[in-house]
């Protein structure tokens, strides 16, 4: 197994109370793909997206990666530029790239940037005749005693779209697949943590603060790995209990038969014992340079 860590996904939004000319067109470093200057036909990408008139779709002409501009808001409250970057599969979202709109945007509007949500994706990568995702869901533990607000076929999600923290796990490789027709040569599991930064006390300000972010605490804070001790198989064996169930299900299981869900999990699990490299890729990670 190897483990990547990427930023997946920035959100920036202007501090300024009044809307500036926004030159669109002459975005340094991106190319305009689609225009949408009415309410009908926009792409479903945010739900910010219904409170702004105009939205510009680009790509980034070296490195491959997405830009989606909101302007001409329909009501004061919404920031008065709303910037989305998000990368391809196989491209990063390039730090330089967004230091030059940021820049762009303080000569030509005067626009104040600031980071208003961030998505953090631990990649698992498997062989591809490696049955990864129902293997990793398994053995995933969400933070505390928390359990999934939806579950599909191959994904699962914890939180709200308003939750401060939302994580969801997912085949990677599948969604490449059904929604972009692009297909991998591994088996790849997603954990992707998406922050909202007014709801976290705004620990994250700026792409500098980004760029320097040691994501190491993640672990086990808000997810973590684990397997079942033997004696909890033949407990639920014994019960007539299927034992290959996410960790999630056999907690309320146990909860149901007079065990604590926090006995539950100092008596009948132990860490993965590939866990440290998913703490390792996290701690090690800085946005804009390899340290993996």
């Amino acid at each position: 197994m190897k483990v990547k860590t990427k930023i997946d996904k920035v959100v920036l939004t202007a501090k300024n109370h009044y809307e500036e000319f926004l030159p669109y067109d002459q975005i340094p470093g991106y190319k305009v793909v689609e225009n949408f200057f009415s309410t009908t036909d926009i792409p479903d990408e945010d739900d910010s997206r219904m409170k702004y008139m105009a939205i510009v779709r680009y790509i980034h002409e070296g490195k491959g990666s997405f830009m989606v501009a909101y302007f001409q808001r329909k009501t004061k409250w919404a920031s008065p530029l709303y910037l989305i970057f998000w990368p391809d599969y196989f491209h990063e979202i390039p730090i330089v790239a967004v230091k030059r709109v940021q820049d762009f945007l303080w000569r030509k509007c005067r626009y104040e940037m600031r980071v208003s949500m961030v998505d953090v994706a631990t990649d698992l990568i498997f062989d591809r005749d490696f049955d990864a995702y129902s293997k990793i869901i398994r053995t995933f533990k969400p933070g505390r005693k928390r359990k999934p607000d939806r579950e599909w076929d191959t994904s699962v999600c914890f939180g709200k779209p308003s939750t401060p923290v939302r994580l969801i796990v997912y085949d990677k490789t599948e969604q490449l697949l059904a929604k972009h027709n692009v297909e991998i040569p591994e088996q790849v599991v997603r954990v992707e943590a998406r922050f909202r930064m007014s709801k976290c006390n705004n620990f994250i300000q700026t792409v500098d603060d980004l760029a320097s972010h040691n994501w190491g605490w993640l672990y086990p804070k808000y997810f973590s790995f684990h397997v079942k001790k033997p004696a909890l198989t033949e407990t639920l064996l014994d019960m007539g209990v299927e034992p290959k169930q996410p960790i999630w299900k056999l907690r309320d299981l146990m909860t149901g038969a007079g065990k604590t869900p926090s006995n539950f999990y100092r008596d009948c699990l132990v860490e993965h014992p590939k866990a440290d490299l998913v703490r390792n890729s996290l701690s090690g990670y800085r946005w804009g340079r390899s340290v993996q």
